[in-house]
């Protein structure tokens, strides 16, 4: 297998960027990989988007692939990054439930650590 996609059919969790996915699912080699599952099996898996607080597509990503695997980006403490505001903003997003919100901000980041629930 080409340019590490060896590392998809590992038991691992990755924070799933669009470069990624347009290296080893839609780039030039995507003819010849063999893969030993589809490429949604292996995102729903084991893969993580992270997610703009003000994506205004979130709504779309959600529907097409459901909000377990994605968690909100906040790029603290870079000065471009969406902090201090960010989960405000987040939070303020339309055609987004408070469910997958929650979701987003919580559930799914505490799984990608291994976190458990205390008490």
């Amino acid at each position: 297998m080409k340019d590490g996609l060896e590392v998809m059919d590992r038991d691992l969790h990755v924070i799933e960027t669009g470069e990624v996915y347009e290296r080893w699912f839609r780039g030039p080699d995507r003819e010849t990989m063999r893969l030993s599952a589809p490429p949604s099996e292996y995102f729903l898996r084991q893969c993580f988007i992270a997610t703009e607080p003000d994506e205004a597509l979130l709504s779309v990503v959600i529907d097409t692939l459901g909000d377990d695997n994605i968690v909100m980006s906040v790029d603290y403490p870079h000065a471009d990054g969406p902090f201090p505001d960010g989960v405000a903003e987040f939070l303020d997003l339309p055609r987004v439930s408070r469910d997958s919100k929650r979701k987003i901000l919580w559930d799914n980041r505490r799984r990608l650590y291994g976190f458990e629930l205390v008490g």
